[in-house]
């Protein structure tokens, strides 16, 4: 049997695996949006700790704040530096974060709606889903074998995620909480299907769900008719 052909069965197989886990992974995202009802924030007070609850409100904020590296004004930041190291060649090339310097404004913003305000604790919620990002590099190093193609490069980098001052309303998924006082959390980083913080609506993130699901299937069935059709007819 060919080597092609073994590596593209390998590579079929690979895929429906992946297909495999993102099915069930679209499965149990899907569920937990549609489950999961926008309650106003008013009624949050008959939940219990631990409950996963949505709501949708308008972010409250009485001071403007100035983001530390590009000073743009916002309500929220959360910067960092950090060190990108790069060394290999080619396939075995590799690249390595460390980050320098953390730094972020208050933890908690307060949503409002119609009936009440609730706090919502934004450090573990995916801030690239609500935040305006910004990078810049400020320092590069390489060693002269990286000209050639091999050695090392050192990137040194700042980066902010800000959201400025607006009047958007924003979708929230997270988990109820009322140690000292009630607040929203993110679930922890192996549960980030029940942690949404974005401006969209809860509708545009379902279709946003559905459109990757079926890019999904339309990339394993065109991979699985072109092996057929390359190596499976008689």
């Amino acid at each position: 049997m060919p080597k092609a052909f073994n590596d593209l069965m390998v590579a079929e197989i690979f895929i429906f695996v992946t297909f495999a886990f993102q099915l069930i992974k679209f499965c149990r995202r899907k569920r937990i949006l549609t489950n999961t009802r926008i309650s106003s924030i008013s009624m949050l007070e008959r939940s219990n700790p631990g409950d996963l609850i949505a709501i949708k409100g308008q972010i409250r904020y009485k001071n403007i704040i100035y983001s530390p590296y590009f000073k743009q004004e916002c309500i929220f930041y959360y910067a960092r530096e950090f060190t990108k190291v790069t060394k290999g060649f080619a396939s075995r090339r590799t690249a390595n974060e460390i980050t320098d310097n953390l730094r972020d404004s208050n933890s908690f913003l307060t949503l409002t709606d119609e009936g009440g305000a609730i706090r919502v604790k934004v450090i573990g919620f995916e801030h690239k889903n609500f935040c305006i990002h910004k990078i810049k590099l400020i320092k590069r190093e390489s060693s002269f074998l990286r000209y050639l193609g091999i050695g090392s490069k050192t990137e040194k980098y700042r980066e902010e995620y800000i959201i400025p001052p607006s009047s958007q309303t924003y979708y929230v998924l997270g988990t109820y909480t009322n140690y000292h006082n009630e607040y929203i959390i993110a679930g922890d980083i192996f549960d980030k299907d029940k942690s949404i913080f974005t401006s969209k609506t809860k509708e545009a993130v379902m279709r946003e769900a559905n459109t990757l699901f079926l890019k999904l299937s339309l990339t394993c069935l065109t991979f699985s008719l072109t092996i057929y059709f390359l190596f499976g007819r008689p």
